[in-house]
């Protein structure tokens, strides 16, 4: 299915070359594109293109995974990590971009919503048709960047952020698959 998901995103990067110059805009223009608290409809071409910091795979991309899992859900991020938008596929099974690709969209057809608390941006309506190319990226394609939770602000959302100093408490118990007051002492060895 990648495969052929790839071979039509390289079909359609083709279809794209052989017509007229394309509006193309940086994340962080989205916001001039869309005004804060509206949302509107793309009827023209708009290019976009961004790095992925989501899985497809992933169960924790949209709202409680213990009650519901939407996976037609993706984020990208600005290469260099500034802002990112949420990206809403009409189907879980055109959403097959994988972690670290490098993507162009085109957003016509497509409804961006700009939300004024948080300030944030989403692109729903998306289907394999906007894509128009996908090229495999790697870890190296995302910058690293390291805020306190004192230091984030609304455009880290959506982006790839490491929380650092910070200790998380789980309601249910901890990562370990037993009981640990039941383990007893062990001196390393």
């Amino acid at each position: 299915m990648r495969k052929l998901f790839r071979n039509i995103a390289c079909t359609l990067t083709f279809a794209m070359a052989l017509t007229p110059a394309h509006a193309q805009k940086s994340l962080s223009e989205l916001r001039d594109v869309c005004p804060a608290g509206k949302s509107i409809k793309v009827t023209e071409s708009l290019l976009i293109q961004g790095v992925v910091v989501s899985d497809f795979r992933s169960p924790n991309m949209e709202l409680n995974p213990n009650s519901s899992f939407n996976d037609a859900t993706a984020y990208i991020q600005q290469t260099d990590g500034s802002i990112g938008v949420r990206l809403t596929f009409t189907e879980p099974a055109e959403n097959r971009l994988c972690r670290y690709d490098k993507i162009v969209l085109d957003l016509a057809g497509c409804s961006i919503t700009h939300d004024k608390k948080p300030d944030r941006i989403s692109i729903s309506g998306l289907s394999y048709h906007n894509v128009v190319s996908v090229a495999a990226g790697s870890p190296a394609d995302i910058p690293v960047k390291s805020k306190h939770i004192s230091e984030l602000k609304d455009s880290d959302i959506y982006t790839y952020v490491t929380l650092a100093d910070a200790e998380m408490a789980f309601k249910n118990g901890g990562y370990t698959d037993i009981y640990e007051p039941y383990m007893q002492y062990q001196e390393s060895i």
